[in-house]
């Protein structure tokens, strides 16, 4: 469901560089960053992604555009 920092270390482990997740991964429906750019904790997340070039995609609207709900 999220991109969380277990997650992503999870994905470290297993030398995986992509993610799925159905929500976003910086808190807020457009992943927004802007308003966290001081904040510790979306620093590590971002550097987690970062520095091992992981991807995450979204996949939240286009599974709730079938019927039944994804």
């Amino acid at each position: 469901m999220f991109a969380t920092i277990p997650v992503i270390r999870k994905a470290i482990e297993a030398k995986a560089n992509f993610i799925i997740a159905h929500e976003p991964t910086f808190y807020n429906h457009q992943d927004d960053t802007d308003w966290l750019k001081n904040d510790k904790v979306y620093q590590y997340k971002a550097a987690l992604l970062k520095d091992n070039n992981i991807t995450v995609w979204r996949n939240h609207d286009y599974i709730h555009s079938h019927n039944p709900d994804g």
